[in-house]
């Protein structure tokens, strides 16, 4: 009986709507440190070899172990963005949870995404994270032909259309447990299609990233299918995974079968 449930189920169209939407696409990235205010009224940035958004929480157990491993990394030109989407954070963003749950299509921490397209989701899958790096030849960061912070305004343009930027301004920030602070965590936001803005410049960096705007199809850049350690967004939250993924019933009716 429960075979033929589950085909039953099966057989039911599924009811996800599919998106007329354009997906969402980053483009490029500029990275400024904002320590060349201390001597310049005018700093100009770099792009990064890869960008990674990290996902977590002060409540994830598996994160912190993530987190650890991050500050323990050797410095190279990957830039780490950090996010703590969840409302009950210290270092919460409203605009982090948009793009978590909303843009990214996430629901599970801790979550990276790298170079705004490849995914890896729970900490063991986190664990490949060099792997995942090397595999990546490079970026194709391109769009931005011009960037310059002028006495707290953004000046950017670019050749592209139908898109805008995001700004990120990244800080350290205290957990309120002795030695534990987390670097590059995203503490300010700003977007605008317009070609200056003013900005935040009260942190470590500005990540700036132009996009176009949609939700992003997101690939696996993972070499298993393990995602271990993996928590929902807030705790004691349960999700029906067949709502999030339909063709997970093909798998349980194969195996029933």
């Amino acid at each position: 009986m429960l075979v033929l449930a589950l085909l039953s189920l099966a057989m039911i169209p599924s009811t996800t709507a599919v998106s007329e939407e354009e997906p969402g696409v980053l483009l490029d990235v500029v990275i400024i440190d904002l320590d060349c205010l201390a001597t310049n009224n005018t700093c100009s940035g770099y792009r990064p070899a890869h960008l990674v958004e990290y996902m977590g929480a002060d409540w994830c157990q598996p994160c912190r172990i993530v987190e650890s491993q991050l500050d323990e990394r050797a410095e190279d030109d990957t830039f780490i963005l950090r996010h703590h989407p969840s409302p009950r954070d210290v270092s919460f963003l409203s605009e982090s949870y948009y793009r978590f749950s909303t843009i990214l299509g996430l629901w599970g921490l801790p979550s990276m995404v790298i170079d705004g397209e490849g995914l890896l989701a729970g900490s063991s899958q986190i664990g490949e994270l060099e792997f995942a790096l090397s595999n990546r030849s490079g970026t194709n960061f391109t769009g931005l032909t011009s960037v310059e912070l002028v006495n707290g305004t953004l000046h950017w343009n670019t050749t592209t259309t139908n898109s805008f930027i995001e700004v990120w301004t990244t800080a350290e920030v205290s957990h309120g447990e002795e030695d534990y602070a987390l670097a590059n965590m995203a503490v300010n936001h700003t977007f605008s299609s317009a070609a200056a803005i003013t900005v935040d410049t009260e942190g470590e960096f500005l990540v700036i990233m132009l996009q176009i705007d949609g939700p992003v199809e997101l690939v696996s850049d993972s070499n298993t299918l393990a995602n271990a350690g993996i928590e929902a967004i807030e705790e004691g939250t349960t999700l029906d995974p067949f709502a999030k993924d339909p063709t997970l019933l093909v798998i349980v009716v194969a195996i029933f079968l």
